[in-house]
């Protein structure tokens, strides 16, 4: 909003489109005849829609393909240095390895570990946070276990390519 001398406040767009100041439409001399048409209110569900549209394969729409960035790794390097990244801690090559036998709760991954119960439910966290492993409630307890043994395949062909040296 801008305002201009006695006419009090004016919008831009009914500046531009010749129509008389917001005070005037509202009761005050003069009114004008016809009031310009609001558009509607795109709402968050309106833009997902809209994105889902495009995303899923439209025909009328090229398909966007992500460029790369220059000094920047391909998305499924950059996707694969993240799950090493969560499994680069000997707790967590622990936790995975224990979770490739089963289901376990955390009482039971503490006494298989040796290390205290708030350090097990960190690293879970982060294993979580990762989507490596999934959790269950059972009555009181969660029970966790691996979302994909593709994990445990690689944690434990570490686990032996590292006694081996």
């Amino acid at each position: 909003m801008r305002t201009t001398g006695r006419s009090g406040p004016v919008s831009d767009y009914r500046r531009r489109a010749g129509e008389a100041p917001l005070s005037k439409c509202l009761g005050g001399p003069n009114p004008p005849t016809a009031h310009p048409v609001p558009r509607p209110r795109r709402t968050a569900i309106d833009f997902h829609c809209h994105v889902l549209k495009y995303a899923c394969g439209d025909a009328s729409r090229p398909q966007y393909q992500p460029r790369h960035r220059p000094g920047e790794p391909p998305a499924d390097l950059q996707a694969a240095g993240e799950l090493l990244r969560a499994l680069a801690a000997p707790v967590r090559l622990g936790i995975v390895r224990e979770l490739s036998s089963g289901h376990r709760r955390v009482h039971e991954l503490v006494n298989a570990l040796r290390v205290s119960q708030p350090l097990v439910s960190q690293h879970l966290r982060v294993l979580r946070t990762a989507r490596i492993v999934t959790a269950h409630r059972k009555a009181r307890e969660i029970e966790y276990s691996l979302t994909d043994e593709h994990i445990a395949h690689i944690v434990l062909d570490a686990i032996r390519h590292a006694a081996e040296s």
